[in-house]
């Protein structure tokens, strides 16, 4: 195909997407999204794992857990990717397996299990009304779930999704969107429709993503542009060995062109600077400072001179508390009563007081209060 075939395809699977969408749903903490698949009222045919909230599950389990929960009547086995034989396989309800291409159940009677490696490039012939659970996690971007929900081929047609995340993700949905309040109060309605939201969100991502690794991009064609046709020593970089050179730098918030700047300084003073470019690689360097002008003017990132793996080290955890607060039932207080204290200077042992002081011995007391029982067994002195 041309460029003029695939025009506004982005757009198009967007506007699919909102008609398509039939809910947007938050986990609660105590549920997870195996047990929204098994309580849904909505019959489900499949789950695009976009957000990775399968990670870490055993999928062969996972499988028979789904199979004795969803309906007979809806649903003949369940189609994943099985990693021990690495293909594609169905779990009959007879407990059989066999590989995709040799079951006698069609693709089209079974829940199928995108986990999150097979949310791409993955084809398989689900029912024409199938409905799928297409799940969101931190940071995910646009393209890659317009590639999850490409995974129902007849989603313009005539299959639905549903949208599922956690609690973490609508935090930030959320946040976004009081942004852009506080900000303008411009189409209001379209902040209503959860799905609009979501894509927003999406975009909104995907935007700081992609400027977030513009600095990134930069610092390897300016690499590449002042070593190009120069010495190949200076390919080899300078080593950090020092500890003022690893942790020295000091944390703080830069703009992508103030980093942009300390970049092309880095690189033009260890090659002997701009004038000893050619002029090929001068007007890439010219190309490279353009690009970064215009897309990275409005975004400012946390920056440091750590490389990657200090960065590992000095990576800062948020720690979260969660406080409990229990409410302690009203209890009524016990009502005293009054006796002869003076009743302690005529007795020879406490057991003697009258029966309103309650003195009682240990071995009472024990068996009474006391567990274990078998405490009172000892011989205690009275």
């Amino acid at each position: 195909g041309t460029l003029q075939d695939i025009a506004a395809t982005n757009g198009r699977m967007l506007d699919v997407i909102l008609k398509r969408t039939l809910e947007v749903y938050q986990l609660p903490s105590n549920q997870t999204i195996v047990d929204y698949i098994c309580s849904s009222p909505q019959v489900l045919h499949a789950i695009i794992d976009c957000g990775a909230l399968l990670a870490g599950v055993d999928l062969p389990m996972l499988s028979v857990n789904l199979l004795s929960s969803l309906p007979e009547d809806d649903v003949d086995g369940i189609l994943f990717f099985d990693n021990e034989v690495r293909d594609w396989v169905i779990l009959e309800r007879s407990g059989r397996q066999y590989p995709k291409d040799l079951s006698p159940v069609e693709e089209d009677r079974v829940f199928a299990i995108f986990d999150e490696p097979r949310c791409r490039g993955t084809d398989l012939k689900l029912r024409a009304d199938a409905v799928a659970v297409l799940t969101l996690g931190p940071n995910l971007c646009k393209d890659k779930l317009l590639q999850g929900a490409g995974r129902l081929r007849k989603l313009e047609r005539s299959q639905n999704l549903v949208m599922v995340g956690g609690a973490d993700v609508f935090t930030k949905m959320h946040e976004l969107q009081s942004r852009r309040r506080m900000k303008a109060m411009k189409h209001p309605r379209q902040e209503c429709n959860p799905t609009s939201l979501v894509l927003a969100w999406l975009v909104n991502n995907t935007v700081d993503t992609t400027a977030s690794g513009l600095n990134n991009w930069a610092n390897q064609g300016l690499f590449h542009c002042t070593i190009s046709e120069k010495d190949p020593k200076l390919a080899v970089t300078d080593e950090k060995v020092q500890l003022e050179d690893m942790y020295g730098t000091q944390f703080g918030r830069k703009s992508v062109i103030e980093s942009f700047d300390n970049i092309v300084e880095y690189h033009m003073s260890r090659t002997g600077g701009r004038e000893l470019l050619s002029d090929k690689m001068a007007s890439l360097v010219e190309s490279i400072s353009l690009q970064i002008k215009s897309y990275g003017r409005d975004f400012k990132f946390n920056v440091h001179g750590c490389d990657e793996e200090c960065e590992r080290e000095l990576e800062l955890e948020i720690e979260e508390e969660e406080e409990m607060e229990k409410e302690i039932p009203s209890v009524k207080p016990r009502d005293e009563t009054d006796w002869e204290f003076s009743e302690v200077f005529n007795v020879d042992d406490p057991t003697s007081l009258p029966a309103i002081v309650g003195v009682s011995t240990l071995r009472k007391f024990l068996i009474k209060y006391v567990s274990p029982r078998s405490l009172a067994n000892i011989d205690w002195s009275e």
